[in-house]
């Protein structure tokens, strides 16, 4: 996996900042998302500012996703969003790599702790990736979308 890279973020610069906005308002991920509504600037640094942690995943050098994991009462929740305009989609296996590279990393940040990850009840990719990175569906929460 030489050229895909998982990087945690400390301090967000205004351009990354942007360009996450940018993948969280693209129709394809509002679609199956709790914000259906374009978000705006000011939304977005108010939901950046809450604390979570924030990985980048590159291709090439190239940002072409975010996972969000925060912290839920005693286990840990993740998001994640993928550049849907990035020349590296089409490879069709992005969210998998991405998301392998940050599970073995917060399986040694997080030893022995749970790792929720929240799919939109329509979402069958999301579903179907989840399952095969080995999560068991444990609720089905359709008010939350």
């Amino acid at each position: 996996m030489g050229c895909y890279r998982v990087v945690q973020i400390h301090d967000i610069s205004d351009e990354l900042a942007s360009q996450i906005l940018e993948w969280r308002n693209h129709p394809l991920v509002r679609r199956y998302s709790k914000t259906k509504r374009l978000i705006g600037e000011s939304e977005h640094k108010t939901w950046l500012s809450i604390p979570k942690d924030i990985y980048i995943f590159y291709v090439h050098e190239t940002p072409a996703g975010v996972t969000i994991v925060e912290k839920c009462n005693e286990s840990y929740t993740w998001s994640f969003y993928l550049d849907q305009n990035s020349e590296f989609l089409s490879y069709g296996y992005l969210g998998n790599i991405m998301l392998q590279i940050l599970l073995r990393d917060l399986a040694q940040k997080l030893p022995g702790k749970v790792l929720l990850g929240k799919c939109h009840p329509e979402n069958k990719a999301s579903q179907a990736l989840h399952r095969g990175l080995g999560f068991n569906e444990v609720a089905l929460d359709k008010d939350s979308y």
